[in-house]
Formats: structure tokens, C-alpha cells, sequence
């Protein structure tokens, strides 16, 4: 019993994006934003968090340069030479990773995409096939009323197709 409220009050709960403004994530440090970042990849679909990640990467960039800046100072001022300078955080190898799992992400949902819009193109020809067919089909126009119908629901409820076919497919 227990087992499902846990699971009912965990599928109540929705993910939401906060409202990006041009400073949502200034106020983070880096190794919050790499939070954020992860959340984010975890929890949204990946087609609606673009502009969240590019805003995590701007400020996460901005302050890690802001940071190897200040780090490099106090090694020059401390003898060193500036071609000995190595500056890498766990904070930056993290970010790293996760920010090249969102990559892999979004060209996984964009080669689904072509895919799925090339199926629906097929469709598409095969519900204008089987409509030709029915202005030379000797049925009673009931019967061919009818089937016109579904293919039309058919067309409807089949998804887009690729901008460059759409022209056609219409005329």
C-alpha cells in the first residue's frame, strides 16, 4: 500500500522550467550550475531545455574564467611561469561530461525526429493513394464517404512532414 502513494505522489509531481530572464543563473556557483545542468538533462525533455543549457554554459564559462583568471595571478605572483600554469577543477570536468551527455541527447531526439517526420510522409502518400483511389472506386458513396472520413482523420492525426514536403504533398 505504501509502495503506491509513493509512486502516485512521485507521477503527481511535474517538472517545471523555470522562466528564463537574462540573469536566471548568474546568482550560482560553478558547482551549482553544474547541478542545475544536471537536473535539468535529467528531469525536462531535451527539445525544451536548449536555452536553459546555453545560459548554464554562458555563466559557467564566464565564472570558471573568472576563476582560472584569479588562480593565475596568484601562481604568477608566486614565482611561477606562465607556461607552467595548468588550471582544472572537478567542478569543469563535471560540467564537461554532463554538457556533452546533452549533446548526445539532443542529436538522439533530432535523428528521432527525421525519422519519425520521414514515416509520416509515407503516410501522408499513402492516405493521397488510397483517396485517388476512391474517386474511381464503384462503391456506394455512403461506403466511400466513409472511408473518406477515415483517411481524413488519418491525415489529421498523422504528424508533420519534412517543410520541404509539405508544398507538395498539398498540391
Amino acid at each position: 500500500m505504501e509502495n503506491t502513494d509513493q509512486s502516485a505522489e512521485k507521477s503527481s509531481l511535474e517538472f517545471e522550467l523555470i522562466e528564463l530572464k537574462p540573469d536566471s543563473y548568474k546568482h550560482l556557483e560553478l558547482d551549482n550550475l553544474v547541478g542545475e545542468l544536471q537536473r535539468l538533462i535529467k528531469n525536462a525533455a531535451v527539445e525544451k531545455i536548449g536555452k536553459h543549457v546555453s545560459q548554464i554554459k554562458r555563466v559557467f564559462d564566464n565564472k570558471l574564467k573568472e576563476l582560472q583568471d584569479k588562480e593565475k595571478a596568484v601562481f604568477l605572483a608566486n614565482g611561477g611561469n606562465e607556461i607552467d600554469f595548468y588550471f582544472q577543477t572537478r567542478s569543469a570536468k563535471d560540467f564537461q561530461e554532463l554538457y556533452r551527455e546533452y549533446r548526445q541527447k539532443k542529436e538522439a531526439f533530432r535523428v528521432n525526429f527525421e525519422r519519425q517526420i520521414q514515416e509520416n510522409l509515407k503516410t501522408k502518400q499513402t492516405i493521397i493513394e488510397e483517396i485517388k483511389s476512391l474517386i474511381s472506386a464503384e462503391e456506394n458513396i455512403n461506403t466511400t464517404f466513409s472511408h473518406f472520413r477515415e483517411l481524413q482523420n488519418k491525415w489529421r492525426t498523422t504528424g508533420p512532414v519534412p517543410k520541404t514536403e509539405n508544398e507538395s504533398l498539398w498540391a
